[in-house]
C-alpha cells in the first residue's frame, strides 16, 4: 500500500490564499511520516485534504496507484483520528468500536478485542468515555479507526492531550499502532522531537509548503534551506 501526492494545493475558499500549495510526497507501507511545522503551516489542512473534507484546488492523491480525488471521503479508505476522540459519548467503548468493526470485519468482536488489545484499551472497554482518561480515549479512537480497516492512516497530534512529562510515551505508542497496521501513516505535530522519535520520514511544512523531506537524521544535520 503507497499513498503519494502529486502537487496538492487546497485552500478554504475560492478567494482565500491556499493554505497548502504543491505539496508532493510518497508514503510505502509501513513507513511512518512525520509532518511538522508551526501552528497555521497547513498541517491539519493536508490531513483534510488527504481525507477528503476539503476539495483540492489542484494536484492528485493517490492510493496504491489508483486517484482518490474525486471519491468521498468515506469511498477512500483513508482513516483520520484528530485531537478530538469523536467518541459517541453514551456507549461505552466497546459499543463505540463494535459500530465500526462489524461493518468492517468477518470476526467483529475478535477483531474489536484483538485491536483493543495491542493498544491497551481492553481494560476500558466497559466503560463510556467521559468515564476514560484522555489517553484511553484516544486510544479507542484510533483503534476504531483501525478497525475500518484502511489504506492509509493520518493522524492528527493524537496526543497533543498528553502532560510534557509524559511525551516519551508517544513513540511507545505508534509502535503498538503499527503492530496493527502496516499501511502509510501521516503523523503531523508541532513537536520537533516527538516528529524525529515517531517519523521513518520526515517532512518539514512551512506557509503551506514543503521546505524539506527525506530521512529524519538527514533533515535535522542537513536542512535543505534556512527556514528548516
Amino acid at each position: 500500500m503507497t499513498l503519494e501526492l502529486e502537487g496538492l494545493t487546497a485552500g478554504y475558499s475560492a478567494r482565500s490564499p491556499a493554505a497548502i500549495s504543491e505539496v508532493t510526497l510518497t508514503v510505502e507501507a509501513a513507513t511512518t511520516l512525520a509532518v511538522v511545522g508551526p501552528s497555521g503551516a497547513g498541517k491539519t489542512t493536508l490531513l483534510r485534504t488527504i481525507g477528503g473534507l476539503l476539495r483540492a484546488r489542484s494536484g492528485d492523491v493517490r492510493v496504491n496507484g489508483k486517484s482518490v480525488l474525486r471519491l468521498l471521503p468515506q469511498e477512500r479508505r483513508i482513516a483520520m483520528v484528530f485531537q478530538d476522540d469523536a467518541l459517541l459519548p453514551h456507549l461505552t467503548l466497546r459499543k463505540n468500536l463494535h459500530l465500526i468493526a462489524a461493518r468492517r470485519n468477518d470476526n467483529a468482536a475478535a477483531a474489536l478485542q484483538e485491536t483493543a488489545s495491542v493498544l491497551h484499551v481492553g481494560h476500558a472497554l466497559g466503560k463510556r468515555p467521559n468515564q476514560c482518561s484522555g489517553g484511553e480515549r484516544q486510544r479507542a479512537s484510533i483503534a476504531r479507526a483501525l478497525l475500518s480497516n484502511p489504506d492509509a492512516l493520518l493522524l492528527d497530534e493524537p496526543f497533543a492531550h498528553l502532560d510534557p512529562a509524559l511525551r516519551h510515551v508517544v513513540r511507545e505508542e505508534v509502535v503498538r499502532v503499527r503492530r496493527r497496521f502496516d499501511g502509510p501513516i501521516v503523523y503531523v505535530t508541532h513537536d520537533h522531537a516527538e516528529a524525529m522519535s515517531v517519523g521513518d520520514m520526515l517532512a518539514v511544512l512551512i506557509e503551506g509548503r514543503i521546505e524539506d523531506s527525506g530521512d529524519p537524521q538527514r533533515v535535522y544535520d542537513r536542512p535543505a534551506t534556512l527556514a528548516v
